[in-house]
Parts: structure tokens; C-alpha cells; sequence
């Protein structure tokens, strides 16, 4: 089973070379499961959502999602306000948490956005306690808990993120049997394929700018640009 992990697309802010590439890398590695940890639109808009959705269409499998804090929208306070995940509900899905399971793995998704911060993530503890709950369930002998806020960030880091009426983050960790030492094996596995995917994106975005500027070269420096 291969598990491919995406996050801080910002669609509103995407390149279609990039976008390209990164589908194409996707379907060759052809995954049995796709995680995508929030901040699927630069500003929670709905022509973004709009672009996100079309994009999670292409996927080779239906991804698992959870919001970011981009996705609740930064422009209009009403909706922030009032229905800050209404554009994630209609154009992404529904459930603003969900579970996975088969016969080797178990995915719970957090949500960590909120509507009252602009970056900061928050959890609470009946989030930690239905983690719990749903793992002491599973089966599954490998489990994973997908946010799109890192949940083991040093409490005085003013990015950690912040639980009600509970210790910290990692105290929901650790009631989770077998969580944490899986975490940090499927993180370090992803980082080190996020900058082999980092590097071939960079080379196959710059190989199309610069095909770009020859083919757009004289109304290019009209226009000022180097």
C-alpha cells in the first residue's frame, strides 16, 4: 500500500506547470491512498474551492481531506464568522473529520482551523477523545492522525497548536496506543518524498517559464520584466 501525502496546495495562488506536474507525478506513483492535510485554497474563495475540487477530481483515488486554516475565508467576516467552513462543505466534503481504515492502516483526521484564528491551530479534547475512541476500535496495526497544524511543536512555539481544557497536544498523542512512534515515521517518509517531488516540480516549473519567455520574449521586455 502506498500512501501519498499533500498539503498547502492554495489553489489562488497555484501554477498550472506545477499543478501539471504534480498530478503526473501522482498517477505514476499510482497510491492506494491520498491524504491531503488542509490549506487547499490560498483564501478560502470560491472560485478556489472550485479549482481545489477540480483538481481532487483528477486524483487517481478519492483523497482524504481536512481543512486548513486558509480555507475558512479571510475577506468576508460574515461567512469567517457564521459559516466558516460552508465553502470546504460544498466543494470538498462534507465531514470536517473523518476515519479510514483497512487491513493495515488507520487514518483519523483533525481538524485544527477555527474560525476565531488566522493561523493558529486549536484542538479539543472531545476531538482527542473521539481519536481515542475510533483507535481503540481499529484493528489496524499502523495509525495515523492527520491535522493540517503540527501537533508536536514546543508549547511556547507561538505556532503550537492549543487544546481546551486539556495539558497539550501531545497528551492526546499519547493516549493513543502505538500513535505516536508511527507519525514520526510516515512524517520523515514524507518529507523526504515531499523534496525529491519539491526538486522535480522546481526544475519542470523553471523549464516552462523560461520556454515561456523565449516564445513571449519581445512582448515580454515591452512589458518591463527581465
Amino acid at each position: 500500500m502506498r500512501l501519498i501525502h499533500l498539503a498547502d496546495l492554495h489553489f489562488g495562488r497555484e501554477e498550472a506547470g506545477a499543478v501539471s506536474a504534480l498530478l503526473d507525478a501522482v498517477h505514476v506513483l499510482n497510491p492506494g491512498i491520498i491524504v491531503v492535510s488542509g490549506d487547499l485554497t490560498h483564501r478560502g474563495l470560491r472560485s478556489q474551492f472550485r479549482a481545489a475540487a477540480r483538481f481532487l477530481q483528477q486524483l487517481p483515488v478519492t483523497p482524504i481531506c481536512v481543512p486548513g486554516n486558509h480555507d475558512v475565508p479571510l475577506w468576508n467576516p460574515f461567512a469567517r464568522l457564521a459559516r466558516p467552513f460552508a465553502g470546504y462543505r460544498r466543494w470538498i466534503g462534507r465531514r470536517m473529520e473523518a476515519f479510514f481504515e483497512d487491513e493495515l492502516l488507520a487514518i483519523a483526521t483533525l481538524n485544527t482551523a477555527r474560525r476565531w484564528t488566522f493561523t493558529e491551530g486549536r484542538v479539543r479534547e472531545a476531538q482527542c477523545n473521539w481519536v481515542e475512541q475510533r483507535f481503540a476500535q481499529a484493528r489496524a496495526p499502523l495509525r495515523v492522525i492527520v491535522s493540517h497544524h503540527p501537533l508536536d511543536l514546543p508549547r511556547d512555539d507561538r505556532k503550537a497548536v492549543t487544546m481546551t481544557r486539556a495539558a497539550s497536544p501531545a497528551a492526546c498523542l499519547r493516549q493513543v496506543d502505538r500513535v505516536q512512534d508511527v507519525v514520526v515515521r510516515v512524517v520523515d517518509a514524507a518529507m523526504h518524498g515531499a523534496r525529491l517531488l519539491q526538486t522535480r516540480l522546481k526544475r519542470r516549473s523553471d523549464r516552462a517559464r523560461r520556454e515561456f519567455k523565449r516564445s513571449h520574449l519581445p512582448s515580454y521586455a515591452r512589458r518591463g520584466n527581465p
